[in-house]
């Protein structure tokens, strides 16, 4: 019996395996695990391009149809790993079919992180992770409507700009006392200068009106007294015709 090896995970990590399993001369088999209906693919395209309408899904996949049989990868979609039983070196998939291993690799990647607020569950609330999360928010994207963004890092500031380009108004709402507050230097925002990044924000066409220092759970934010933050909430929901959906981007 050939070696197998065991892939838990469809994403970019798992598909340059694949790659370089192949490249070295690998000749046994793969068994590639994805919850997802897709391919491998890229994710940054999914809060630009996709989103805007202006990159066909087909081209977000990593590989031609035709590599994975070529790299005597099965492909294994839609299901998940259940358990792992590292003694009989077996694989229980969600399906409840099993899958035997050599080597095993989890190449599971992250998973967007949800906030645990009242109303959080309600319809109209988005996650943007994944293609599939992108087709079910693409419908609330209708010109004239309000996008409430929750969250102010590259994500939450792209699909943003998307919204803005569409014809929505925005609201950028993010915890932190600064725009990209886990992914820039702090020496590049001055806060005495939020006033100013507001304005470039709406010049820009980023969003029509940001509000920093606020969180959608209002308890578990320091920066503001609590009147303050509801009240800056408020506000801001209250200078436009209330938001269509809201597009949860926690980072």
């Amino acid at each position: 019996m050939s070696e197998q090896i065991v892939i838990i995970g469809a994403g970019q990590a798992a598909a340059q395996a694949v790659t370089t399993l192949k490249a070295e001369g690998f000749g046994g088999t793969i068994v590639m695990v994805g919850d997802e209906a897709f391919p491998p693919y890229q994710r940054p395209p999914l809060s630009k391009a996709y989103l805007m309408g202006k990159l066909e899904r087909e081209r977000l996949f990593l590989k031609a149809d035709s590599f994975y049989p070529e790299a005597h990868c099965e492909m294994l979609l839609g299901v998940s790993a259940r358990a792992i039983d590292r003694k009989a070196k077996t694989v229980l998939l969600s399906d409840g079919s099993r899958k035997r291993y050599d080597k095993l690799l989890i190449a599971t990647g992250t998973r967007v992180r949800q906030i645990k607020v009242p109303g959080a569950d309600l319809p109209g609330v988005h996650y943007l992770r994944s293609i599939a999360d992108v087709d079910l928010l693409s419908p609330a994207i209708v010109p004239g409507k309000t996008l409430a963004v929750v969250g102010g890092g590259y994500i939450g500031l792209e699909v943003a700009a998307v919204a803005r380009k569409l014809g929505l108004n925005v609201l950028v709402f993010e915890a932190l006392d600064r725009l990209m507050a886990r992914a820039v230097y702090p020496g590049s925002f001055d806060p005495i200068t939020y006033g100013h990044i507001d304005v470039i924000g709406r010049a820009a066409g980023i969003f029509d009106r940001l509000v920093v220092g606020v969180l959608v759970n209002p308890r578990k934010s320091p920066l503001l007294p609590l009147d303050e933050r509801m009240a800056a909430i408020r506000e801001a929901v209250a200078d436009e015709l209330g938001p269509a959906a809201a597009r949860i981007g926690v980072e």
